[in-house]
């Protein structure tokens, strides 16, 4: 659990200001619209469920995150496995899994960092050598690949695939 003597309430406080401001102007603009009676109630559901995540996600010690890193990207590439797989095709882009339900590039943006943050917090003493961060380009690669198959399809994905997974030909000195 996080120690919370540390916890940001300011910010906190400036959140639940955006969210009552958010909540009044959609109170404001479907008041008398009938076609758009439930959509107060669902914005209040929604930021009800997000003020609980935002708690739970704060109470969680990041750091935590950080010691599961290769778990953390394997999650990456599985959930983004996923939607090459059973991905649904919505708004012109296949990046969803379910009916719409979750989209998993959003949530592996946020993982990647975390993973990525850990990977070079541990090789902060030789980040400035070309393996360590090459290494991590093809992590990078797979997160990328995501947002061309959710921008331009599976077809170009496939082909950028092949360049991030294929590792590079050494290169010899010039004479």
């Amino acid at each position: 659990m996080r120690n919370w003597r540390h916890f940001d309430f300011v910010l906190l406080g400036a959140v639940l200001i955006l969210i009552i401001l958010g909540l009044a102007f959609v109170r404001s603009a479907t008041q008398g619209v009938p076609s758009l009676e439930e959509t107060f109630s669902r914005q209040m559901a929604y930021a009800a469920a997000g003020a609980l995540l935002l708690i739970v996600v704060a109470s969680v010690d990041y750091r935590l995150l950080g010691t599961l890193q290769w778990t953390v990207y394997l999650a990456i590439i599985a959930m983004l496995g996923l939607v090459f797989i059973y991905g649904q095709i919505s708004g012109g882009a296949k990046s969803w899994l379910g009916a719409g339900a979750v989209q998993p590039s959003e949530l592996a943006k946020i993982l990647l960092i975390v993973a990525l943050g850990q990977y070079l917090a541990l090789r902060q003493d030789q980040i400035r050598r070309l393996p360590v961060v090459d290494g991590q380009s093809r992590l990078v690669g797979m997160i990328t690949l995501a947002r061309i198959a959710r921008d331009q399809g599976e077809e170009a994905a496939g082909e950028i695939l092949k360049e991030v997974v294929t590792p590079p030909a050494p290169t010899s000195p010039p004479a």
